[in-house]
């Protein structure tokens, strides 16, 4: 049977990921996984190190470096990988548009700058918002730091301990379904619709 990991993440997601990029592919390689997809919270600090370890080893397993979108607005996370240079440019600078927002450590993005961003990423929507969920690193009180309630119902869901903590994943529109719909509108309606 083969298996391609997606929704991986590194170290380089703070308190998410232990791993370094390098380890991961390396692991990845040994176990005998097709590929894998590195997908840090919005960052992608991790790819170019885990594309050189794949170079070095002469690793044959498949490789997508992308990056976890985790939204200021109650959006779901967004896994996004690009399929090509100019949609790698189009992820940067919308990573760079939530950095620019932010205190440092921190990203900033709202579904819109997707949408004015998508072209070329191969997006896959997960079941929640990670935005205000604590790891349990981040769950003791701290002097000072006040827990900001969750605003919607989805984001209450999330922080409900009782629930499955495995995220499910739903492929909103592959290449195909992008290419041969009528409009962008068309497209873009269906990426709000799984984002609700």
């Amino acid at each position: 049977m083969r298996y391609f990991e997606f929704a991986l993440a590194s170290n380089f997601s703070f308190l998410r990921g232990a791993s370094h990029p390098e380890e991961l592919m390396l692991q990845a390689a040994h176990i005998g996984l097709d590929g894998l997809g590195l997908s840090d919270r919005n960052s992608v600090a991790g790819v170019v190190r885990a594309h050189l370890i794949k170079r070095e080893k002469e690793l044959s397993l498949a490789y997508h470096p992308g990056a976890r979108l985790v939204f200021a607005d109650g959006t779901p996370d967004i896994l996004a990988y690009p399929r090509d240079r100019p949609a790698w440019g189009r992820l940067c600078r919308l990573l760079t548009r939530g950095n620019l927002r932010a205190q440092k450590g921190d990203c900033i993005l709202y579904l819109n700058d997707l949408i004015e961003h998508g072209e070329g990423l191969e997006l896959l929507v997960m079941e929640t918002s990670t935005r205000d969920c604590a790891s349990s690193h981040l769950a003791k009180k701290s002097d000072g730091l006040a827990s900001t309630p969750a605003s919607s119902p989805r984001q209450q869901e999330s922080l409900d301990p009782t629930r499955a903590s495995t995220p499910k994943l739903r492929l909103i529109a592959n290449r195909d379904e992008r290419e041969t719909s009528a409009s962008t509108a068309h497209f873009l309606s269906r990426l709000r619709n799984a984002a609700l």
